[in-house]
């Protein structure tokens, strides 16, 4: 087998991989034979078929096998003996293979570039940390009186209040015409909450149980539906029922309803949650400040192809994320002095949206070689905590994302990779210089909002 570089980047190489003749005839030989041992063919007992009606009949088994034993050997036997660490698999190309001719392939490497080694102790970072005070515990516990607040049943004959809430149907029509984006069954709409457009809460101040309202209403021009935008629209709202909210009282029954004993016991779990968040702030902003600087100090070629993938990925969900904008329009005579200043956007986008792939990959691939030179691993409590704190930061949705997770078993590859991603970032934070500064809980939020 021969073996030739044809070409060589840093990051990029392609050899060419030939089987003589002889040696391909040979191999198609010893498998002929090999298979002939065992064949089990109409007219002839095993091991006494002709080699000739072994070639024939199995001629594309042998053919295929062999490609795929010679590929796999020479790919192997390149990537050993030059100690390649591959950014994906190695692409063939230029197979070519005529029957009883030479073997011939191409195939390319596509390497992470090699991650410098970072003294950690040079780095310097500003820790900012708060204490829970008794405000932010206070905060947290009208947090769950909000979250478990009793919808007490309005009497019928009590209009409609700015912050009552109404069961209702409603059906809309559009161009005379009802549509689907229109109708709501059995929804409780908070009157004062500002869910649903323009003028349709305050149209129902006023309404009783039972009763029913048309509401004449238009689109604003920049509603960010565009075959909404601007348009005439009527609802016809019927009102089912109207509660009053009211929050429960603060005593040792509610903390029963948390399985917890006492009013005391939930103030100290309440703070303990707070802590855990504040703390979680802090983490965030020194990753942030860490990876700011690591950003600068690994200096690599990037894979072509791991950064072309990403910069696909954050192209696609930043337009996502304009798309869900409200457009503004621009008129017609307007059109042509905006084409400058639009383009110019454009540009600074895509340049922007360019940083940011080229970061995500930098960093991403000096968090996995760091993970395997350090020995640094996930264990099954990593991801278990992980999953949690996610059900967490989604309350709400806890039954939904359990049940996810365990349909979905590659749903947690994501959580796989930030979890290890926090192990890396712990590691390095135990190795830099740190300097504590204390803030408010209020400072630390404001940091926060900053780095996000």
């Amino acid at each position: 087998m021969d073996i030739k570089e044809i070409k060589k980047d840093i990051l990029f190489k392609k050899y060419k991989v030939s089987l003589p003749k002889e040696d391909m005839a040979a191999a198609v030989e010893n498998k002929a034979q090999e298979i002939a041992k065992t064949a089990q063919i109409p007219g002839f007992r095993v091991g006494k078929v002709p080699l000739n009606m072994i070639k024939s009949r199995y001629k594309d088994d042998i053919k295929s096998g062999l490609m795929n034993n010679f590929i796999e050997s020479a790919v192997d036997k390149i990537v050993k003996e030059n100690k390649f660490e591959l950014a994906e698999r190695p692409a063939l190309n230029k197979v070519d293979f005529k029957d009883e001719g030479e073997f011939v392939f191409e195939v390319d490497f596509h390497l992470l570039p090699k991650m410098p080694e970072i003294d950690f102790s040079k780095i310097k970072l500003i820790k900012p940390a708060a204490q829970v005070s008794e405000k932010d515990v206070k905060e947290a516990l009208e947090e769950l009186q909000k979250r478990n607040v009793v919808l007490n049943l309005v009497h019928k004959d009590i209009p409609i209040e700015a912050g009552y809430v109404a069961l209702i149907d409603a059906i809309g029509y559009m161009d005379g015409k009802e549509f689907s984006e229109g109708k709501v069954t059995n929804h409780k709409l908070k009157i004062g909450s500002k869910q649903f457009m323009p003028g349709f809460e305050d149209g129902l101040v006023g309404v009783r149980t039972g009763e029913e309202k048309t509401l004449k209403l238009k689109f604003p021009a920049d509603y960010h539906s565009q075959k909404c935008a601007g348009k005439d629209v009527t609802f016809v709202v019927k009102v089912k029922e109207v509660f009053k909210e009211e929050l429960p009282k603060l005593d040792d029954e509610f903390a029963k309803k948390f399985n917890l004993k006492s009013l005391a016991e939930l103030r100290e779990t309440a703070k303990k949650s707070a802590q855990e968040r504040l703390d979680q702030l802090t983490k965030t902003i020194l990753k942030k400040e860490l990876f700011d600087i690591l950003s600068k100090d690994i200096k690599v070629e990037l894979p072509a192809k791991l950064l072309q993938r990403e910069l696909e990925f954050v192209n696609k969900a930043a337009a996502q994320d304009e798309a869900s904008q409200q457009p503004k329009k621009v008129t017609t005579s307007k059109a042509k002095k905006t084409t400058s200043k639009v383009e110019t956007k454009i540009t600074k986008v895509g340049d922007k949206n360019k940083e940011i792939a080229e970061r995500r990959i930098k960093l991403g691939l000096f968090v996995n070689d760091l993970a395997r030179k350090e020995g640094i691993t996930l264990s099954q409590q990593d991801i278990s905590n992980e999953v949690m704190a996610q059900l967490k930061a989604n309350p709400e949705s806890a039954s939904f994302l359990i049940k996810y997770y365990k349909e979905n078993p590659q749903a947690l590859e994501p959580l796989r990779g930030k979890a290890l991603e926090d192990k890396v970032v712990s590691f390095i934070l135990s190795k830099v210089d740190t300097q504590q500064k204390n803030v408010t809980a209020e400072e630390l939020k404001m940091l926060h909002n900053k780095t996000s």
